[in-house]
């Protein structure tokens, strides 16, 4: 459903992908992958806990003007992804260098 056309970003508890989703006619989207860099198994339950907390308050909090929607919350070949609404425009990163703030 959901085709990967380049990655965005990655930190350290996962990747984000620029994607568009197949069954929305195209529609882009973006999809956060879940793959922590930690190490232990207390550290990556808590982890996985911060991640499904996540996707929970997204979902709650429904359709925001500032907060990209949910669309989708999964889990495929052992790893977690989100699935959110794509918006259009610079990233923090180019909006400081624009405006240095």
């Amino acid at each position: 459903r959901y085709r990967v056309t380049r990655p965005l970003g990655q930190g350290g508890f996962g990747k984000t992908y620029l994607a568009v989703d197949d069954d929305r006619l195209g529609a882009r989207c973006v999809i956060k992958q879940f793959s922590p860099q930690v190490k232990g198994t207390k550290s990556l339950d808590k982890a996985i806990k911060l991640f499904q907390q996540e996707a929970e308050r997204l979902n709650e909090l429904g359709e925001h003007p500032q907060i990209p929607t949910l669309l989708a919350y999964f889990e495929h070949d052992k790893r977690l992804y989100l699935v959110q609404q794509f918006i259009e425009g610079q990233t923090l990163l180019q909006e400081l260098a624009q405006y240095g703030l």
